[in-house]
């Protein structure tokens, strides 16, 4: 194995030699030490020039390229696991099903956890809910059935990671959502957790 940086050779590790050029040799591990910009080669021959036969099965002949972790990288990483948030205010009141457009988040990363929280002002004629929705599964609802004056309702979701990049929330039943004012009534605030985060853990079963 050839370590070069800027075409100059500065290191070579031999896996193994095998003196009469016909049988099989199976080559110990070889570890070479990398910074950045350094590239390698897997030559094979001997040193006489002469090339010699490298198994094609990629269980025998492969590279691995393993970055160890420093104080500065730990660190950065650290700093990086941080929680980020966004709020959706409600700009006007909302009396048919369907999808809140104000309401929507859009871009979320497949995978990372997530949690949503908020407050929804609702003013039922019958029945009226809001139902918090990711990839097609309820991750929180508000609902208010009894009539007169409206009501507010904080709503908030358990940890969960993302399974589509959009959070909707949808009117539902007969009745007002009602637009936000001096934040007295609907918005909802989505927060991307560190990623770190364990969400659905069974620790305390």
């Amino acid at each position: 194995i050839i370590k070069k940086n800027n075409a100059s050779n500065l290191s070579q590790g031999l896996g193994a030699s095998n003196n009469d050029g016909t049988s099989s040799v199976a080559c110990p591990a070889v570890a070479v030490p990398l910074v950045q910009g350094d590239f390698i080669e897997l030559l094979a021959g001997n040193d006489s020039g002469i090339s010699r036969t490298v198994s094609t099965d990629n269980s025998l002949t492969f590279l691995s390229v393993v970055e160890i972790p420093t104080t500065q990288s730990i660190v950065k990483n650290l700093v990086e696991d941080k929680m980020e948030c966004q709020t959706k205010v409600l700009s006007s009141r909302v009396s048919t099903n369907g999808t809140i457009s104000g309401l929507s988040f859009n871009n979320l990363e497949l995978g990372k956890p997530y949690k949503i929280t908020g407050q929804v002002g609702l003013l039922p004629s019958t029945d009226v809910s809001i139902d918090i929705l990711n990839g097609g599964t309820r991750i929180a609802r508000a609902r208010h059935s009894v009539g007169g004056d409206i009501a507010v309702y904080g709503v908030t979701s358990s940890c969960f990671n993302a399974t589509s990049t959009s959070v909707t929330a949808e009117h539902n039943g007969t009745g007002d959502i009602y637009e936000n004012s001096n934040n007295q009534a609907t918005f909802l605030e989505l927060c991307q957790l560190p990623k770190s985060t364990i969400c659905n853990s069974n620790k305390w079963d």
